[in-house]
């Protein structure tokens, strides 16, 4: 249990944080689009933004929309070409897809919870807020479903019982995510919301993700792939990824 644990978080973690990286360059192509003059900041443990946005001429409603457009379109992307050839050391590239769905459902649907959030620019750009609301649910929907499918790769058995499938999901989900909430704390003056609030729904998100793995796999499990077993280089692809990824945007990105 303890390799698919480690698994799971090295590719969930490059997952989300590749996806959070890509969501901001979206709203830095928009607002270059615009011929704003901004500036972008990517941040790991939680303070990605954009540099100079509120001086930026460009319309508040189609630069914040291009975040989550930009990352589901690149995640999308990338899954559809490497889904013919999965395997688990492609795992952290695949999981990008459903994480952006989940990211992107949440940023939707709750979102209008935040005041000056990409939620609420889009709906004063004239989307109703039922219909980005109904959205960020159909993907979070659709994005727990095709990670539940993605689980057999990390070698996590199709029978296993709820409370080992849950245990792995939050070990692996929440690691990180309390990582990024304890290094906010110390290190980082911003808001501490943005740590919590992922923490909170990656906690949701692995009680979820443990409901539905057993329906998903005896309804699409077969057609989609065998379980299959977790190798000490899958687990250092997947950590590395996620190493990896992180010290970029702390080095260089940042």
């Amino acid at each position: 249990m303890i390799a698919i644990i480690l698994t799971l978080l090295g590719a969930f973690a490059f997952a989300f944080v590749t996806n959070e990286a890509v969501h901001e360059v979206g709203h830095y192509l928009m607002h270059r689009v615009y011929g704003g003059d901004v500036g972008i900041r990517l941040d790991p443990f939680g303070s990605s933004r954009i540099l100079g946005g509120a001086a930026s001429a460009a319309p508040m409603g189609p630069t914040s929309l291009a975040g989550p457009l930009f990352s589901l379109l690149v995640s999308a992307a990338v899954f559809a070409v490497l889904w013919r050839w999965r395997r688990p050391l492609l795992l952290p590239l695949l999981l990008m897809f459903p994480v952006a769905m989940i990211q992107e459902g949440v940023t939707f649907s709750l979102g209008l919870l935040t005041p000056g959030g990409d939620a609420s620019f889009i709906v004063s750009w004239g989307l109703p807020a039922p219909v980005l609301i109904a959205i960020g649910a159909l993907l979070l929907i659709f994005g727990i479903a095709l990670l539940t499918l993605l689980l057999p790769m990390a070698g996590l058995p199709r029978d296993a019982r709820f409370g080992r499938r849950w245990l792995v999901l939050v070990v692996s989900m929440v690691a990180f995510m309390l990582l990024r909430l304890i290094v906010s704390a110390i290190l980082r003056s911003g808001d501490l919301m943005e740590g919590i609030v992922p923490l909170v729904f990656a906690l949701l998100l692995s009680l979820a993700g443990a409901g539905a793995y057993v329906p998903m796999q005896r309804w699409l499990g077969d057609k989609v792939g065998l379980v299959q077993p977790v190798r000490s280089g899958t687990i250092l692809v997947c950590l590395g990824c996620a190493a990896g990824m992180i010290a970029l945007q702390l080095a260089i990105l940042n």
